[in-house]
């Protein structure tokens, strides 16, 4: 079986990263709802010891994660993170690891399969890096201490990433 965290060989360059976002597959006997893939792309901004997540409202349940969303079309993944960065928390960050960090799923309410690249990034001192959620979709952004962090994410796949990444930021 793959590993949930995979290492595409150049998502950040893929012009066409948004074509499989709803490319609808073969259904499972039983399901209502044809079965469809989601792509979607964030950023794990670091500093001074600290990751930003936030608490993102869902029709289902709030959850605390990492700052990410769908791509427009003709996006990047890096530009899909930069741009959902700032418009769900208002930050001009900057990718420090073009290589993202992907964690693989399945919705079963909407019956999709979706695939989420997360890129390392920090803040650009040259820009204001003062928070402003999104309130729309966000409850809240806290910036929280390396050692904190696993236990306010909210999904077991964000928890794991989260511990294997821990080693690169120490």
């Amino acid at each position: 079986m793959p590993s949930p965290f995979q290492n595409p060989k150049s998502p950040s360059q893929n012009p066409e990263n948004s074509a499989a976002k709803n490319s609808p597959t073969k259904t499972s006997a039983g399901d209502n709802l044809p079965r469809t893939r989601e792509v979607s792309c964030g950023c794990i901004i670091i500093h001074d010891g600290h990751v930003l997540l936030e608490k993102q409202l869902s029709a289902d349940v709030n959850f605390w994660g990492f700052p990410k969303g769908h791509s427009e079309p003709g996006e990047t993944f890096i530009e899909t993170a930069l741009r959902e960065t700032r418009e769900e928390v208002g930050l001009e960050v900057e990718i420090t690891d073009p290589t993202p960090l992907t964690m693989n799923y399945h919705i079963p309410a909407r019956n999709s399969d979706k695939t989420v690249y997360l890129f390392l990034a920090r803040l650009n001192p040259d820009k204001d890096n003062t928070l402003k959620i999104q309130t729309a979709e966000l409850e809240s952004a806290l910036w929280v201490p390396f050692t904190e962090a696993e236990d306010l994410l909210s999904f077991d796949l964000a928890k794991s990433l989260w511990r294997s990444l821990l080693p690169r930021l120490n």
